[in-house]
């Protein structure tokens, strides 16, 4: 049970129980709130009030970066109507512009090769099922332009072989999608799900007592690959990123818009078609992918930049 004890606390737990009930995920706005909390705490703060004073000087006590602030001023903004909503003065701030800078790595197509040799080959000796489950779990990555976690959800009855069709049940935001798959990929699922004999209730990738494999398992396993694939990074800027699973699906965007204009589509074609597929809500959450290296893809990259520079409007 969650208890605050500032001035607001009564408030604060009255709005996260609204908020589960209605069957939201409340884990970030209970973080956004036990630093309020502290923070009204802290400051031996009586009033039953959220002025504007109050909340800069508490956005100016808290050490995150600009993304994480413009989510905490959006749990902010929710509590402070709640408020409002029950005859108390909240103030409700603006949220800040925020543009991620980072640029991500792009696998090669020799290192591509290189990652599926190592995966492939990949021997565990305290996770033996690794050398079985890896192989289709990075080639699902790849060739779908998954995300980690939908992956890891996937069920057996979620691979519809027929259609070559993958249905991702729990992708962010709570939504659902469906995913074609290359021949090729459907025909490897075919056979993995043949091999290990698995029931429609099991999960795709299960640990060996029969509960889906997590987070720190594909990722130590990629670990793994990466370095017998001998793909080490070495950060030349500081909004790089490493080499990581995720990257396979910022991998995949690139080489569906490669292989598009190979096919005589026009680019302003294929990223409406490419959000829709990736499960974004907007091609404004589709932007990020399309942030490439200008040495390794000069090309794809001012295709890229005409593309985003009409499609989105200058702030002043």
């Amino acid at each position: 049970m969650i208890s605050y004890h500032s001035v607001l606390g009564n408030e604060m737990t009255g709005f996260i129980q609204f908020r589960k009930t209605c069957g939201f995920d409340c884990r970030e706005l209970i973080t956004v709130l036990n630093h309020l909390d502290s923070f009204l705490c802290s400051n031996s703060f009586k009033d039953k009030t959220l002025t504007e004073e109050m909340v800069l000087k508490w956005m100016k006590s808290l050490t995150v970066k600009p993304y994480t602030m413009r989510c905490y001023l959006k749990d902010l903004t929710h509590f402070s109507k709640h408020l409002n909503s029950l005859g108390i003065e909240a103030f409700i701030p603006e949220r800040p512009k925020y543009k991620s800078d980072y640029t991500p790595y792009i696998f090669t197509e020799d290192e591509w090769v290189r990652i599926i040799e190592a995966a492939d080959n990949l021997i565990i000796p305290r996770c033996p099922w690794s050398s079985i489950q890896m192989p289709l779990f990075v080639r699902l990555l790849y060739g779908c332009g998954l995300r980690v976690n939908e992956t890891l959800n996937l069920l057996a009855e979620d691979v519809d072989i027929k259609k070559g069709v993958l249905l991702i049940r729990i992708a962010k935001k709570r939504k659902q999608r469906f995913v074609p798959m290359d021949s090729s990929l459907t025909l490897i699922c075919k056979r993995y799900i043949r091999i290990l004999q698995l029931k429609d209730e099991n999960y795709l990738f299960r640990n060996k007592n029969g509960q889906k494999q997590n987070n720190d398992w594909a990722h130590n396993c990629f670990a793994h690959i990466l370095n017998n694939a001998g793909i080490v990074f070495h950060r030349a800027k500081s909004n790089e990123r490493g080499p990581c699973l995720h990257c396979l699906r910022h991998t995949f965007v690139l080489q569906s818009l490669k292989k598009s204009a190979n096919n005589g589509r026009a680019f302003d074609e294929t990223v409406p078609f490419l959000s829709t597929y990736l499960g974004h809500d907007s091609i404004r959450e589709t932007d990020k992918y399309l942030n490439f290296s200008y040495e390794l893809y000069e090309e794809a990259a001012e295709q890229v930049n005409a593309y985003t520079n009409e499609l989105f409007p200058k702030v002043v």
